[in-house]
């Protein structure tokens, strides 16, 4: 099993939300985590200085470690705005086009999932910025909660007719799917769901993350995935959300002392469409019988 790793980048600055609740969000959540014992007193500090600092992601220093580390990650970065997402346009270039040059992948942190024509726009607004013809998509804001986004197979089919390679924006215990050439890589193992669970604070210690990544990892192995995918945000690779970056250095070492090997989304790409194409149509699946 392979295991493929990105990041996707919600926020540059606590000044960018200055018309929602962000960050009065943020200062309750950690209130409540140092209440319950989760968090300790010197991050709550660090958060409130990350404030008036202003700076909210840890990008460069999660580039640092993952060029250290040999991770390909893939970074999802935004070209549209949408719920509690709303960096500039010219400053997610600035950042494509950094990210690239450090020779990491880039794809779109989609927000769009319902009109084609907007989605369009969004992917016509990345190429121009990347020159990339190879596009994958994460839809922002996804997950369990009742706020989050949850697409149906019918709009994840509406992302590949749009243009885009591939997507990795629903969960599943699956395999990636196929659909001709576009596949869907469903995310296995998110940051905020290791640690959050049912509640947007957290509710699980660090060891009691690393054991369910671990049996997390194990099932899939077991169930013949062949592609793995792990995203964490850049924005929890600090001394804040200490028991997020630790758990991301730790899950690096234990997928490297394991034998794990890491790839990037294009690389998966290639080889899934390489030996899909090689296997001829009778291994391919049907849309019903390909469930995300």
């Amino acid at each position: 099993m392979k295991v493929i790793i990105s990041h996707d980048v919600d926020h540059l600055s606590a000044r960018e939300h200055t018309r929602d609740l962000i960050v009065p969000k943020f200062v309750v959540r950690y209130g409540i985590e140092w209440f319950l014992g989760y968090t300790g007193w010197r991050e709550v500090k660090l958060a409130v200085q990350s404030l008036r600092t202003g700076s909210w992601q840890h990008i460069d220093e999660l580039m640092d470690f993952d060029e250290a580390h040999g991770v390909p990650s893939t970074f999802f970065v935004a070209v549209a705005n949408g719920r509690k997402l709303c960096y500039p346009l010219a400053d997610a270039r600035e950042w494509i086009a950094r990210i690239k040059a450090r020779g990491f992948d880039v794809g779109v942190h989609g927000i769009e999932y319902e009109s084609a024509e907007e989605a369009r726009r969004e992917l016509a607004l990345f190429r121009e910025a990347t020159g990339q013809d190879i596009a994958g998509v994460r839809m922002h804001n996804i997950g369990y909660s009742r706020s989050s986004v949850l697409l149906t197979r019918s709009e994840v089919m509406m992302l590949r007719d749009v243009g885009y390679s591939y997507s990795t924006t629903t969960f599943a215990e699956t395999g990636p799917w196929p659909h001709g050439a576009f596949w869907e890589f469903p995310i296995h193992l998110m940051d905020g769901h290791i640690f959050q669970v049912g509640r947007p604070w957290k509710t699980r210690t660090l060891n009691q993350a690393k054991e369910e990544t671990t049996r997390r990892l194990t099932t899939a192995a077991d169930r013949g995935v062949s592609h793995f995918s792990l995203l964490f945000h850049d924005g929890h690779f600090c001394d804040y959300h200490r028991d997020y970056r630790d758990w991301y250095v730790w899950v690096v070492d234990y997928l490297k002392g394991m034998g794990y090997p890491l790839c990037g989304y294009r690389d998966a790409l290639r080889e899934l469409n390489n030996n899909f194409t090689s296997a001829g149509p009778a291994s391919r699946c049907s849309e019903s019988a390909c469930s995300a």
